[in-house]
């Protein structure tokens, strides 16, 4: 007896309407069928599969990361509420996140509230208006927009300008290694190295580690940032780099004997500032070899900036690269889009819409434009040129 394939994909009305058919015709239809239903799952699961591979890559949730922020109890205490989002504005946070800077930017624009309560570690204060009650309590914040609409900016805006070099000169100790210079030893500025400790041995990470270290450190004074040490891989490497409030704290935590356990694991500890000088060292000895900095820093890029602007004002000397044309600024006429990423940051930058709400800016429309002028401006000056030279 030959067992009945059925054909998902065939209508209720062909199925209906088809003349009956011989036990042989009947088995050759339904491998036929089957054929058919195997091709379409196969297409379907090719589809899938591109689908998958053309998502945004941005919203892929990094996997190495195992902290579960849906873990943390749900609250409506107003001090969590200003703690938390006046961290994500802060210096020690703000220049290096890259998708709130980009609305924020140098302008110090206002985001939505609304936008804010939807982060993850926010979702926890489920209720909306007590939300917005605590943060118009917040001394480091100013209010506006409507009711349900309402927006948070600094009172003070973030100084993103890039350091000048009697700072960097008068501060050579606050330095991070860089791949740069002899031996890829680079000096870069880092404020928060002077109140900053270095700690290891966590251990393998789990999803709750980022907040079992934020309260291990809660007994110890104000903290400014807690980070977890992760390679390229997003892998964390069982440290971390503690910022406290200030300078003060940070000797009365190096000056405790003991120290804090992580559990019942003793931890080996250095500050910052320490950990940087023995890393230094090793690399100019070249027992090192120094890891390359991809992350966002807004600081960076204001120097970048900085130096794009230097080339622009210096345009004439065009007859470096470009010969005779100089006039046209030479190479930094362009606008020092050799300098750096400006560009590619701009995608994350904001502008506010008519009702004062940050959007996303998306420049990748604009730059074609620009070009086809140039190109049509550089054609219609070429035939003049030539007409003039005939004449």
């Amino acid at each position: 007896m030959t067992e009945q394939i059925t054909n998902p994909v065939i209508s209720e009305e062909v199925a209906a309407t088809e003349a009956p058919v011989s036990v042989g015709a009947a088995v050759a239809q339904d491998e036929v069928k089957a054929e058919n239903t195997v091709e379409a799952e196969v297409k379907a699961d090719e589809k899938k599969g591109a689908e998958e591979k053309d998502a945004p890559k941005s919203a892929e949730r990094p996997r190495n990361i195992k902290f579960d922020a849906s873990l943390m109890p749900e609250s409506d205490d107003p001090a969590e509420i200003r703690k938390q989002v006046e961290f994500y504005f802060s210096d020690s946070n703000l220049p290096y996140d890259k998708f709130l800077f980009g609305l924020v930017g140098k302008d110090n624009k206002p985001v939505p509230v609304k936008l804010v309560a939807s982060f993850k570690r926010m979702r926890r204060f489920t209720d909306y208006k007590l939300v917005v009650a605590a943060l118009k309590e917040s001394e480091f914040f100013e209010m506006g927009g409507d009711e349900g609409d309402e927006t948070i900016k600094r009172k003070n805006a973030i100084q993103i300008d890039a350091p000048t070099a009697a700072e960097s000169k008068d501060k050579q100790q606050q330095t991070h290694s860089n791949k740069v210079g002899k031996n890829g030893v680079r000096k870069i500025f880092d404020k928060s190295l002077p109140r900053s400790m270095y700690a290891k041995n966590f251990g393998e990470e789990t999803p709750t580690t980022q907040i079992d270290v934020e309260k291990m450190f809660e007994p110890y004074g104000p903290v400014n940032a807690v980070r977890l040490r992760r390679d390229a891989k997003k892998n964390f490497k069982g440290s971390v780099f503690v910022e406290f409030a200030d300078e003060e704290t940070l000797a009365k935590f190096v000056a405790l004997d003991p120290k804090p356990k992580f559990g019942d694991v003793e931890l080996e500890w250095k500050t910052k500032a320490e950990y940087v000088k023995e890393k230094q060292d090793l690399i100019e000895s070249g027992e090192l070899q120094p890891t390359p900095r991809n992350k966002f820093n807004a600081f960076k890029e204001a120097k970048k900036e900085q130096k794009g602007g230097d080339r622009n004002g210096r345009g004439g000397r065009g007859g470096r690269g470009r010969g005779g044309r100089g006039g046209r600024g030479g190479r930094g006429g362009r606008g020092g889009n050799r300098g750096g990423d400006r560009d590619r940051n701009q995608e994350t930058a904001a502008k506010a819409d008519n009702n004062g709400i940050p959007q996303l800016k998306d420049s990748s429309a604009a730059a074609p434009e620009v070009s086809n002028k140039r190109k049509a401006d550089e054609s219609s000056a070429n035939g003049e040129a030539k007409k003039t030279k005939a004449e």
